[in-house]
């Protein structure tokens, strides 16, 4: 009986570290292209197929260009920065590419990362949960409203969403494992 126990502690084990285990999930997103100066968001959507047990972390990959804006009477230059919202039940996840473009002027400047979302009025990863989400991008300013010589813009190479979850074992593991467990009982009696 004592074998018996041990192999069953072990299975048990064994599923409970299983089931722990994080995956990492890569979106590609429909967003790229040339962004104009204005208030032009792209919306996605997405669905991973599988459900999530627990969401660790989600970031934004981004590769792109950036240029500047340069006011139309001051001659400053207005940075830009790309945004990705994610849609949530109480609240948005938002996570953003640095300010860029002064520095580079008079030619764009390029970025390549992968930048964490942070939540917004209180928003939690419980809407992923179903592994389906939707979401929108845009290029922002970092100073609102300004009137531009030269209007700024941005262009986006490649986008995705980078997700840390726990997937939902599938029943055919669970019975795989509960299985596996029974032949070795099985076997030591």
């Amino acid at each position: 009986m004592g074998r018996v126990s041990t192999v069953a502690a072990m299975v048990l084990a064994f599923g409970i570290h299983t089931n722990a285990r994080a995956d990492t999930f890569v979106v590609p997103l429909a967003v790229t292209g040339h962004y104009p100066y204005g208030p032009e968001e792209v919306p996605f959507e997405f669905d991973l197929g599988i459900a999530l047990s627990e969401v660790l972390e989600v970031r934004f990959g981004a590769v792109g260009l950036i240029m500047a804006g340069e006011g139309l009477y001051t001659g400053c230059l207005v940075e830009q920065h790309f945004e990705a919202y994610l849609d949530a039940e109480a609240g948005i996840w938002v996570a953003a590419t640095p300010s860029l473009g002064a520095a580079t002027w008079p030619w764009p400047a390029p970025f390549a990362g992968e930048f964490e979302f942070g939540p917004s009025g209180g928003a939690t990863w419980d809407f992923l949960l179903d592994g389906h989400a939707t979401g929108q991008v845009s290029l922002e300013e970092v100073l609102f409203g300004p009137m531009f010589e030269q209007p700024p813009w941005g262009e986006l190479e490649s986008a995705s969403l980078i997700i840390e979850a726990a997937p939902i074992p599938e029943p055919a593991t669970l019975s795989l494992l509960a299985l596996s467990g029974l032949f070795i009982t099985r076997r030591w009696r």
